[in-house]
């Protein structure tokens, strides 16, 4: 029998399927403490029966749903009437742009497209920022010893 903070790590891990983030998110400290719980047998056995007695989307269902909106293959049913008749009809719309550019962000969120992106200009700013420093202490021993040679003359 697993204990609540593990069935919440497999919830977590079911629904995003990144054991790291699973982990954090179930309280645990260390990140890198859903491997070992992936590896543990109890947690396989509980993910087992949890998916096969639940009518929950596994991840994977979820990133198919998600590119299919995507790309625009799912289509939303719609009903209408008519007036005369009153007779019911079927039809269908395909996403809305900002259905499909939503979709696209939870993709990207789900494969941390953002998250490379903002680490990079990070590592821009920072190197730009050491070569401003460079400048500035290079400048200023120069400076210094300008202003030395001067004093000696």
């Amino acid at each position: 029998m697993l204990n609540k903070r593990k069935k919440l790590f497999v919830e977590k891990y079911l629904a995003c399927g990144d054991e790291f983030q699973s982990a954090l998110d179930a309280g645990y400290k260390n990140k890198n403490y859903g491997k070992k719980l992936l590896n543990d047998k109890s947690v396989q056995d509980y993910i087992i029966t949890y998916t096969a007695n639940a009518k929950v989307a596994t991840a994977d269902e979820v990133l198919e749903f998600l590119t299919s909106i995507m790309r625009g293959e799912e289509w939303e049913i719609k009903v209408t009437a008519k007036k005369e008749t009153g007779e019911k009809l079927l039809y269908g719309e395909p996403p809305t742009l900002s259905q499909r550019q939503k979709a696209a962000e939870l993709l990207a969120k789900r494969y941390q497209l953002f998250n490379e992106i903002k680490e990079e200009n990070t590592n821009q700013t920072f190197c730009v920022n050491i070569k401003v420093i460079w400048l500035a202490i290079s400048f200023l021993f120069w400076y210094n010893d300008f202003s030395l040679k001067m004093e000696v003359a």
